[in-house]
């Protein structure tokens, strides 16, 4: 395959197997086949073939024969409900078996660095306007602004590398106004904590307003502006 590159106007050899040049929102007929031979489940995108991070394409076998990008691919993005047994595990910081509200509160601020569709459900939720609290408590009860500012809720970093267990220090912290609604939302049986069910639906209904990356081409020229 030869590339020209548009600022230079230099070509240059590309050595490739087989190339999918693809134009246009449905996936190309190759492209569509070869979702369909990968095992059950790995392919779930009508318009695109879902790859890693690395663009190795998901279900392909051995992991990282095959790669796509451009508008023939969509790098998948990871989903908090897949991993609802290590979350629960690791913000589950007296051991008791159940979250409680701060403890959900301060796993939704650490795990949102890892997970995208907890960050964006944090952003619709501090679109509502709080409620009026008294001045003590404003920096708190400010909705989810830790979330999108990167500044801790609880009085250190963003990033939850600091020392001490995953919960120490949020039983101090009161719970935001937002993060109290998810709660309540979620706490179907009303003992004022989360289960590992009521845990996994609420990551569930987060992970539902995930959107896909649009194509990888679009993705790379829009950080290339």
């Amino acid at each position: 395959m030869t590339v020209r590159h548009a600022a230079t106007g230099a070509s240059e050899h590309v050595s490739a197997g087989t190339v999918v040049w693809a134009t246009g929102v449905a996936l190309h007929p190759l492209a569509a086949a070869l979702a369909r031979a990968l095992p059950p489940g790995a392919q779930r995108n009508a318009r695109a073939l879902v790859t890693d991070a690395r663009l190795a394409v998901k279900g392909a076998t051995p992991p990282g024969s095959i790669f796509a990008m451009g508008d023939a691919a969509t790098v998948e993005q990871p989903q908090a409900a897949r991993h609802v047994d290590e979350l629960f595990a690791e913000f589950d910081a007296d051991g008791s078996g159940a979250l409680s509200a701060s403890e959900v509160q301060l796993l939704l601020l650490r795990a949102a660095a890892r997970y995208p569709g907890l960050r964006e459900h944090a952003r619709l939720m501090a679109a509502r306007p709080p409620a009026p609290r008294a001045p003590a408590d404003a920096a708190a009860s400010s909705g989810v602004l830790g979330f999108l500012s990167g500044a801790s809720l609880f009085g250190g970093g963003s990033g939850g590398s600091g020392g001490g267990a995953p919960g120490g220090g949020a039983g101090d912290v009161p719970v935001s106004e937002a993060v109290a609604a998810l709660f309540a939302q979620y706490d179907t049986d009303h003992s004022g904590t989360l289960d590992r069910a009521e845990l996994a639906a609420m990551l569930t209904g987060m992970d539902k307003l995930l959107r896909a990356y649009p194509a990888t081409a679009q993705v790379a020229k829009q950080q290339g502006q």
